[in-house]
């Protein structure tokens, strides 16, 4: 007898078994597609989701054919039942635009790619072209790139390692070049790599600039040698420059001084080198400069003869020339230069030059007994030393001058340092002082004893104390030309034009103003003042004048005011003329008033003129017509009254 109570609790656990062995089949089966299909997924760029034994492809879809494929190649694997194919081409870009710069150790890859790969191969070409430097990768997928893209960019890749600073933009098919080239041998590389763009592609628009020449300099003296230039910032650092220094140093440190300087890669050198066995090494060395440089001006000469001087001058003796380091002093000079200066200790000044072994000399002495005496000096040179031109001279004559001007005394030439100072100048000098205390202007020279004299006077009473006070010369002194003259006449001037009076001429300090002149000065620019225009001359004391007044009366009053010069003091050429007479007219025809002629401010307008124009244009202003004149003061009225109230 069956009992369901009972064979109840049997099912129950055989049927738990059963899912859960069915759930573990399951489990079993999802985890090994997943497994097979995901390298399937991987090598496309997609992602692979199973779900039982259902498979969901995701990501981006660069090439549909693979997609396609793969997707077929994974229904086929055991235990797949299907798959959800669920990826995405990449967004279309237009325009489809890359970018690769280089700048300050970094470069820059942006813009557009195809695909991963198309990534990959561009990554992994400015890895190993730019070692060392940093790649910053900011690319976007994107679908609608130009055929011949990819061979595209990878050549501008390809070009930018030979930019120091470059930028390459890539706009659909149309390239744009800017950036900074070490020289014109690259820029001409980059150009001529630059034409083999794929087809269909163009250069757009280029900007490449030229670094400045690689500049470099080595200066060397005395053994002393320091460098400038070479920076290697700049970036145009020549090939090889390592071992062209290395060069350069050698040649200059061959070289007594030198100035070595290159640019670009043209080596020019100057300097000096102390024999012809120098300057043959320096020219063997720079044989040895790398490929690439080449010497350019090459001016290397041996050092000039030895030189050498003395000079003594107002008691004081100096040197200068050659020492030691100029690296030419010949033998037995150390034995010659005391011998040299002894001779010069009884000349007055001298100038002793050594060129070579050569000696020569110039310079004074004070008499012949010493000249003998310095010649003789230099007959004892040592051996490979010999004179040249000597030209020893007496000192010459006395010079001393005086001159007086403005007042002031000044006095010049030779000094007790001369020593030609004739005998009996001690006395002489006070004499000379006081015979040019009354002259106005005076200059007095002493030529060894003979006294010359140039200047003015007062007058003749004057001259005639000067010349008397020069007769009485020490004994040995003499007078030679003697101008002494009188001052020319006095000149003064006053000018009035336009409202304005000024003064012009000889002042106090001229020395010839006659007597009177500041009486006659303030009596003449009261004449001036009552002028128009005026012109007067004072010559001596002959007075001239010339100009206009307002009329005869002021002429009259001009006149008159000349006639009480002070004593001395007279008139010459007097040319005064009176203005034209004032001439003013008013006209009135129906409304219309016309005025002409004169105004208020003319020279020639009478006083009040103002008041009486304003008075005459009201008159006329009540007439129906009229016509009005005035000349001077006198006014002449015709015309037309409206009654005889207005009248």
């Amino acid at each position: 007898m069956v009992k369901p109570e009972k064979w109840w609790w049997g099912v129950l656990p055989l049927l738990l078994l059963t899912i859960i062995a069915f759930q573990y089949r399951e489990s079993t089966i999802s985890s090994d597609i997943a497994q097979r299909v995901d390298g399937e997924a991987k090598a496309l760029g997609l992602t692979a989701t199973v779900s039982g034994r259902d498979v969901t492809l995701a990501g981006t879809k660069f090439d549909a054919d693979k997609v396609k494929a793969a997707v077929a190649k994974i229904q086929g694997i055991y235990g797949v039942r299907k798959v959800n194919d669920i990826t995405r081409e990449p967004p279309v870009a237009s325009p489809y635009v890359w970018q690769a710069s280089r700048r300050d150790g970094t470069v820059q890859l942006t813009g557009n790619l195809t695909d991963p790969s198309h990534q990959d191969a561009l990554l992994d070409t400015a890895k190993q072209t730019f070692a060392g430097e940093e790649i910053k990768n900011e690319f976007t997928f994107a679908g609608g790139a130009p055929n011949g893209f990819k061979e595209a960019t990878t050549a501008v890749l390809s070009v930018l390692p030979l930019m120091k600073e470059g930028e390459f933009s890539l706009s659909d098919t149309a390239l744009s070049v800017a950036g900074i080239v070490k020289n014109d041998a690259v820029k001409q590389q980059v150009e001529a790599a630059l034409k083999n763009l794929p087809a269909g592609f163009t250069l757009d628009k280029t900007d490449i600039s030229v670094l400045p020449p690689f500049q470099f300099a080595v200066s060397g003296k005395a053994g002393q040698i320091s460098e400038t230039g070479a920076d290697p910032s700049i970036g145009n650092t020549p090939d090889e420059f390592a071992a062209a220094r290395e060069t350069l140093l050698k040649a200059a440190a061959l070289m007594h001084e030198a100035d070595v300087s290159v640019s670009g890669q043209t080596v020019d050198i100057t300097g000096k080198v102390k024999h012809d066995d120098a300057k043959a090494a320096v020219l063997t060395e720079l044989k040895n400069l790398p490929a690439g440089f080449k010497t350019g001006a090459v001016n290397i000469d041996t050092l000039p003869p030895f030189k050498y001087s003395i000079a003594k001058k107002a008691g004081a003796v100096s040197e200068s020339g050659d020492g030691p380091e100029a690296g030419n002093t010949p033998d037995g000079f150390a034995d010659v230069k005391p011998l040299l200066l002894k001779a010069l200790e009884p000349m007055h000044e001298a100038a002793l030059a050594i060129n070579g072994q050569t000696v020569t000399l110039t310079g004074t002495v004070i008499n012949d007994a010493v000249k003998q005496q310095v010649l003789a000096g230099l007959k004892d040179l040592p051996a490979g030393f010999k004179t040249g031109d000597v030209k020893v001279s007496t000192l010459p004559p006395f010079k001393y001058s005086i001159v007086k001007k403005g007042g002031a005394v000044s006095e010049s030439g030779d000094g007790p340092d001369a020593g030609n100072t004739p005998d009996g100048f001690a006395d002489v000098k006070p004499l000379l002082l006081k015979a040019l205390e009354p002259m106005h202007e005076a200059a007095l020279a002493i030529n060894g004893q003979t006294v010359a004299l140039t200047g003015t006077v007062i007058n003749d009473a004057v001259k005639q104390q000067v010349l008397a006070g020069l007769k009485d010369l020490p004994a040995g002194f003499k007078t030679g030309d003697m101008k002494v003259s009188t001052l020319p006449p006095c000149k003064y001037s006053i000018v009035k034009k336009g409202g304005a009076v000024s003064e012009s001429g000889d002042g106090p300090e001229a020395g010839n103003t006659p007597d009177g002149f500041a009486d006659v000065k303030p009596l003449l620019l009261k004449v001036v003042g009552l002028m128009h225009e005026a012109r007067l001359a004072v010559t001596g004391q002959a007075i001239a004048l010339s100009g206009t007044v307002n009329n005869d009366a002021v002429k009259e009053e001009v006149l008159a005011g000349l006639k009480n010069l002070p004593a001395g003091f007279k008139t010459g050429d007097v040319k005064i003329d009176a203005l034209p007479p004032f001439k003013y007219s008013v006209s009135k025809k129906g409304e219309a008033i016309r005025q002409a002629g004169g105004n208020a401010d003319d020279a020639n307008a009478p006083e009040g003129f103002a008041d009486i124009k304003a008075a005459l244009l009201k008159a006329v202003g009540l007439m129906s017509d009229a016509d009005l004149t005035m000349t001077d003061k006198a006014v002449t009225l015709t015309g037309t009254v409206k009654n005889a109230a207005v009248m």
